[in-house]
């Protein structure tokens, strides 16, 4: 299915099973923080990307991949830079939590900087 294809029964059978997925997915995390990396990969040259839309497109899909879930799930995230990979490229990883926790998660975040950043 596709968004022009879709009708409001479609819509509406979405909306459901997402607040269904939300309700589940935070009983199960009660109230712990997910942690993991922000992106699976680092940044690519930028060149690449502009010279091939299938290339960008790709990489951009991979890129928000681990934030997107985050964001369907309607929680909240911060992104904490942790370093360079061997070509110097940032990396970094993302606290997250559901909805409503940005204070325990900004307080994680907070804590755990000072511990990167020695």
């Amino acid at each position: 299915m596709n968004a022009a294809s879709a009708s409001a029964v479609d819509l509406s059978i979405l909306l459901r099973e997402r607040a269904r997925l939300i309700a589940a997915v935070t009983a199960q995390i009660g109230d712990a923080l997910l942690i993991c990396p922000t992106t699976p990969t680092v940044a690519m040259p930028i060149a690449p990307l502009e010279a091939d839309q299938e290339v960008f497109f790709r990489h951009n899909g991979l890129t928000l991949r681990n934030t997107s879930l985050g964001n369907f799930l309607d929680w909240c995230g911060l992104s904490i830079p942790n370093g360079f990979d061997p070509d110097a490229m940032p990396t970094g990883f993302m606290i997250s939590a559901p909805h409503g926790r940005d204070k325990a998660v900004l307080s994680a975040g907070l804590a755990i900087e000072h511990i990167v950043r020695g």
